[in-house]
């Protein structure tokens, strides 16, 4: 038999000892292991199905939580606003500030309209300048103020998607009756986006 040949045996028995002192070696390991740590592990090789439907139910649990603290911030953009009198034009600063305190959320806001109309967005009680409290609803922040004797039903919605703030007033009730709001501006349907950096 040639060097070369007896070499390459050599190397081929040397390979199979080692795979079956590694497989060995594995198996003494998983015997050691308890019952439940060895049903885990088989579930787990066995049924790749189960663990990826397992990780999904995970995702949905804590998505809510990420989404809920990413709402706090400053949502805000600069608009174009023309006087109907002189036509002259300057630019104003719409915005909305949130702030999350122990859970709790609070806004403060400013919303600029045709003619230089504003809406300030800030606790509606009386003598009180101080911001708006909004409940967290499914993802939403929600606001409302329900007055039956004069036909009010205010119901303020901010809702969140891909860094952008939108607000719904439906009804409008809540610009007519609730904020101070102009003539000219309304809340319903007023898009931002978040910044980085912080509201005036």
């Amino acid at each position: 038999m040639s060097l070369i040949s007896c070499r390459n045996s050599w190397m081929k028995n040397r390979l199979i000892l080692t795979s079956e002192y590694l497989y060995r070696a594995f198996c003494a390991v998983f015997v050691s292991l308890s019952i439940d740590y060895r049903s885990i592990i088989v579930g787990a090789i066995c049924n790749e199905v189960a663990v990826l439907k397992f990780m999904v139910f995970l995702s949905l649990l804590f998505v809510p939580c990420v989404y809920a603290d990413s709402m706090d911030g400053c949502y805000l953009a600069n608009e174009n606003i023309t006087s109907f009198s002189s036509e002259e034009s300057e630019i104003r600063t719409t915005y909305v500030k949130i702030v999350k305190t122990s859970g709790d959320y609070f806004v403060e806001g400013l919303i600029w309209g045709a003619n230089f109309h504003v809406c300030h967005v800030a606790s509606p009680v009386e003598g009180s300048d101080g911001p708006l409290r909004m409940e967290y609803v499914e993802n939403k922040l929600v606001y409302t103020q329900r007055e039956a004797e004069d036909d009010i039903n205010c119901k303020l919605e901010f809702s969140f998607q891909n860094n952008r703030l939108t607000i719904e007033d439906a009804n409008q009730h809540c610009s007519r009756y609730i904020f101070y709001c102009g003539a000219l501006v309304e809340l319903n349907k007023v898009e931002l986006p978040k910044v980085e950096y912080g509201c005036p």
